[in-house]
């Protein structure tokens, strides 16, 4: 018995630490840095916005073809438009599925997380690229999508299957 408990303390452990994203020492947490970006630019604030991107390289696709950004000021055009159509009402709520890779001071991190603005929820998919600039994570790129439902492949070759 004794010979059991400090291995499976040592198998919890080592599961936690699967699960829980590795952070450098003194590296902010990447998945709390990019849940702050979005609450804020939810909220409507710019300037926390505006701090969390890189100040080279940046680009934004959003759901729509037409909504691409490049640099400062296409994200500032593209926040203004989504502040003026969600009327100061959008929030952000749970987040799930993530999935990250770092590679020096570039990060990517994959998401979902549920918008909800005018009484509706959905999910959103974000991809999103990072680099640590100053001790901090930065925008530099970021894609997302609203995912279908019901539409995978497997559901549509099984509705079509007789």
């Amino acid at each position: 018995m004794k010979i059991y408990r400090p291995l499976g303390l040592a198998l919890l452990i080592i599961s936690a630490v699967a699960v829980v994203p590795s952070v450098r020492a003194g590296e902010p947490n990447l998945e709390s840095v990019a849940m702050a970006f979005l609450d804020a630019y939810a909220a409507g604030d710019w300037k926390k916005v505006q701090a969390g991107l890189s100040k080279r390289d940046v680009h934004v696709y959003g759901s729509d073809v037409s909504e691409f950004a490049a640099g400062e000021a296409g994200v500032k055009a593209m926040f203004d438009n989504d502040q003026k159509l969600w009327r100061g009402g959008g929030r952000f709520g749970e987040a799930s599925q993530f999935s990250s890779v770092t590679s020096g001071r570039l990060a990517a991190l994959f998401f979902n997380r549920v918008f909800e603005v005018g009484g509706q929820k959905m999910a959103v998919r974000f991809s999103t690229v990072w680099r640590l600039e100053s001790g901090a994570w930065k925008l530099v790129q970021s894609s997302n999508v609203v995912p279908t439902k019901g539409q995978s492949a497997a559901e549509i070759l099984g509705a079509n299957a007789h």
